[in-house]
């Protein structure tokens, strides 16, 4: 079973606790909603890749969603939900940002405090602590 926590930074904020319930549908059981697009490394970005860190193309929850029928490749926009893949124990992942508007500007100039951040506060968990974060599942 998939488990998707949200950074301590970013738990209150509702909309992010709304994306990271779809993420976890979308990771879990390949379930798509409107709201999600592209799902993508960094793959420009060596130390994203190493760190586990992943963006997916979102549209914000006030905007109309995708079509049912435009595939996922591409739904594509300006607005990234961010979010890492723990190393050893792999069903467990993290949302550490939505980068929005202009993602793909300014990407680049948040990335190495968003995977200090990754590296510091999620990748070093053990399996008991991974456990006790507070997370959603689909």
């Amino acid at each position: 079973m998939i488990a998707v926590s949200i950074n301590s930074r970013l738990q209150h904020n509702k909309a992010i606790q709304t994306y990271a319930r779809m993420l976890a549908q979308f990771l879990d059981r390949d379930e798509l909603t409107g709201w999600l697009g592209r799902n993508s490394s960094f793959e420009r970005n060596k130390q994203a890749i190493k760190s586990g860190v992943f963006k997916m193309h979102v549209r914000l929850l006030h905007e109309k969603p995708w079509s049912s029928h435009t595939r996922q490749p591409n739904r594509v926009c300006d607005n990234y939900l961010v979010y890492a893949q723990h190393w050893d124990i792999r069903n467990y992942y993290q949302v550490v940002a939505l980068i929005s508007p202009e993602a793909h500007k300014t990407v680049d100039k948040f990335l190495p405090a968003i995977i200090d951040i990754v590296e510091s506060e999620f990748q070093v968990l053990n399996e008991q602590e991974l456990k006790a974060l507070l997370h959603v599942t689909a």
